[in-house]
């Protein structure tokens, strides 16, 4: 359209692009590196994910995360609270910890008060 800017015509040609042809057009160097040896990726993986991370999709709202971070905190603080005795003995090797399913028993009362805060806290941001 010759009434239009130039950028607002080259924004409606992109829009009207498919993914695969716009991808195939112009970039060549995709910043994606796959390093599963074993294990291949989906199609169109190394297409997307190369063009950066601003291309992937995000959820609208951040709720979910917030929740699987304040129950893997919490998990990760009675693990480490509980465990904390073993790391004296000659045998432990703290960073051979396998993760499982195992739920720890709660820490003491001063801990899971200040992770209950802490969480207030957090949502309170949100």
């Amino acid at each position: 359209d010759p009434s239009l800017p130039t950028w607002k015509n080259v924004v409606r040609r992109i829009r009207e692009l498919s993914v695969d042809d716009y991808v195939a057009s112009n970039v060549g160097n995709l910043a994606c590196h796959n390093l599963l040896q074993d294990l291949p990726l989906p199609p169109g993986t190394t297409k997307l994910l190369g063009l950066g991370l601003n291309y992937c999709i995000k959820p609208s709202s951040t709720t979910t995360t917030t929740v699987n971070t304040i129950t893997r905190l919490k998990d990760d603080v009675r693990r480490i609270y509980h465990l904390r005795s073993a790391a004296g003995d000659g045998d432990y090797i703290k960073t051979l910890y396998i993760k499982s399913d195992y739920k720890f028993d709660s820490a003491s009362d001063e801990i899971e008060e200040a992770i209950v805060d802490f969480e207030k806290e957090l949502r309170k941001e949100q």
